[in-house]
């Protein structure tokens, strides 16, 4: 089993919320749910995280990490849609900023300290820039994308996601207006958030295998880890090691 590295420095980011949805993430390529909290709940002020109906350990995970991290609030809600998820989610955070990350993916210390400095010199700014870079087992498979909806913004009344074109897909609303693409008073941070991947052959399972089930409603509530394939969508990816 892979080494969690030991945390130097560490700079909170303050009046933060880590918020997360998240289902079936025992093991996943970028370590699983232990790796994540161990390597996430450190930077924040608060921590927000809501299992949206695990079938494997998950929950009882969340349950023994609450007692460990006396900042990490852990919910229940069965799984509607990710746009449903992401406000439930939400409407538990009590400071003045959220942090939006997935299981899969992850920041490392050096960037937290680079985002506690950015917004602390930037106090009135509505969102902070943060490009998703995905790592591939392979090397040659990686690529940055801008991502859907903002990372790391400011709490507003009129702010809720809502169900994208494709279904199971969330966008982030600020008074009828969609902020995913271009959200007013955005800073740019050069930080990258961490999301690990297997390939793109596994990916194309989990979108066939997974996804798709989540388009027909009357799928929605099928846990990720009953469905065929989930263990190969799932397994470590090995350079997760070199972004600690």
């Amino acid at each position: 089993m892979f080494k969690i590295a030991k945390r130097k420095n560490i700079k909170r980011l303050n009046n933060v919320s880590l918020c997360t949805i998240m289902r079936d993430e025992i093991y996943n390529p970028a370590g699983g749910i232990e790796d994540f909290i161990h390597s996430t709940l450190p930077y924040v002020e608060q921590a927000v995280i809501v299992d949206t109906g695990s079938v494997d350990s998950t929950w009882d995970k969340l349950q023994e990490f609450q007692q460990q991290y006396t900042h990490l609030r852990v919910f229940q809600k069965k799984f509607n849609n990710f746009a449903d998820m992401r406000n439930y989610a939400l409407s538990f955070v009590t400071t003045k900023m959220v942090l939006i990350l997935d299981a899969d993916e992850r920041l490392t210390a050096r960037d937290f300290k680079r985002l506690a400095k950015i917004i602390n010199t930037n106090p009135d700014a509505i969102g902070f820039k943060l490009r998703t870079y995905c790592i591939y087992k392979d090397k040659s498979e990686d690529y940055e994308v801008e991502g859907h909806h903002p990372r790391l913004f400011k709490i507003q009344e009129g702010m809720e996601y809502r169900v994208g074109k494709e279904c199971y897909g969330e966008y982030l609303y600020l008074d009828n207006k969609c902020v995913s693409q271009k959200p007013n008073g955005n800073v740019s941070t050069n930080v990258k958030i961490k999301h690990f991947c297997l390939g793109t052959a596994a990916d194309d399972m989990k979108v066939d295998n997974w996804y798709e089930l989540i388009k027909n409603k009357g799928l929605m509530n099928i846990a990720p880890s009953t469905v065929f394939g989930f263990s190969k969508w799932t397994e470590f990816n090995p350079r997760r090691n070199l972004f600690r």
